[in-house]
């Protein structure tokens, strides 16, 4: 959308610049600029057609009478053939020759061809297809260069991308891998040295030697934990089983008596 905008926006200008100059040629029309009757005023704008030629002694071409249709001067002679010498014209007189006779002819007062005047006739189909072909060779420009430029932007804007999410993900996954690598590794690794531990035959003998003397050193324990403690229990059950015993002999006495 915004290549195309920036198109339209240049197109925009070329068709100011040439309604610009086509204003100009109107109002420059509409103005008059004094002068003599009769002369025709070279700085003037001036629309006509050639009525005639001139003619040399060998009959070659030379120059061309024009008649002006409409001119920016005021005083200027409709009715009157202006002469002009061969080199005051844009096209070949000498080439199109007769073909020429009545087509319309614009004065381009900035065409500095002459020797004396400055100015020159162009056909005025010449001069419309200038302007288009100024636009023709614009939008061909245009193209191709919008083109190239895409083209060029494109291929560097992927080549940075690619070079940074290489870079980006290249430093993530290494981040990634690498932590998960460290926990898994670690894990698998603990696993695999207890199970080579415990499936060794010096595990299944240091396991049956260390149960041995755990076995000894449980019943040591007891031992001692039992002749440590007697002092605390033994007389308060002697004292029980003599209150005991007493309790129950007087209760057998009674009975025997009864």
């Amino acid at each position: 959308m915004k290549k195309k905008g920036v198109k339209t926006k240049m197109k925009k200008k070329l068709l100011l610049i040439i309604g610009v100059l086509t204003l100009t040629l109107s109002f420059s029309l509409a103005v008059p600029k004094p002068k003599a009757a009769g002369d025709i005023d070279y700085s003037a704008s001036h629309i006509g057609y050639i009525d005639s030629f001139g003619i040399n002694s060998t009959g070659d071409i030379v120059g061309a009478y024009v008649y002006i249709t409409d001119s920016s001067q005021s005083d200027i002679m409709f009715d009157l053939g202006y002469y002009f010498s061969i080199q005051y014209f844009q096209p070949d007189l000498t080439l199109y020759g007769y073909d020429l006779i009545g087509k319309p002819l614009i004065w381009n007062s900035f065409d500095d061809r002459g020797a004396l005047q400055k100015g020159a006739w162009w056909l005025l189909v010449d001069y419309q297809q200038m302007l288009q072909d100024i636009l023709d060779a614009y939008n061909e420009g245009y193209y191709d260069g919008s083109t190239d430029a895409f083209d060029d932007g494109y291929s560097l804007g992927y080549d940075n991308g690619l070079a940074d999410g290489f870079d980006d993900g290249f430093e993530n996954g290494y981040s990634d891998g690498y932590n998960d690598g460290l926990v898994d590794g670690y894990n698998e690794g603990f696993d695999d040295a207890y199970n080579e531990v415990i499936s060794s035959d010096e595990y299944t003998l240091g396991y049956n030697d260390g149960f041995e003397a755990g076995e000894k050193s449980k019943l040591a324990q007891n031992n001692q934990s039992f002749y440590s403690g007697i002092e605390k229990w033994l007389v308060p059950a002697i004292i029980v089983v003599l209150v005991v015993g007493g309790i129950m002999s007087i209760s057998a006495l009674k009975r025997r008596e009864q």
